[in-house]
């Protein structure tokens, strides 16, 4: 099931998630088949003390629902491509 618990929270009228590397996958699928969100607007990471944060910024068109993806990689750990959901996202 997903569901957000602790890891969701809304602010400014955006949802934000968090997820694991190896949770990333199963998330975009659910979040593009079943909530819509097919646009992929923007990618951007930051470094935080013992991480990197990716954030993966995605828009429903329809309903306007925007969803900021978090993704903390801790080193060692390997991002995996969500090219096979958003062919522009082969960079």
């Amino acid at each position: 099931s997903h569901v957000g618990g602790e890891r969701y929270h809304a602010e400014w009228g955006q949802h934000h998630l968090r997820v694991r590397p190896n949770e990333l996958l199963d998330w975009m699928e659910f979040l593009k088949d079943d909530l819509g969100l097919l646009t992929l607007a923007d990618i951007a990471c930051t470094k935080q003390d013992d991480r990197f944060e990716v954030v993966y910024h995605l828009l429903n068109m329809g309903t306007h629902l925007r969803l900021n993806l978090h993704l903390d990689v801790y080193p060692g750990e390997l991002i995996p491509s969500v090219e096979k959901f958003f062919s522009h996202a082969d960079w």
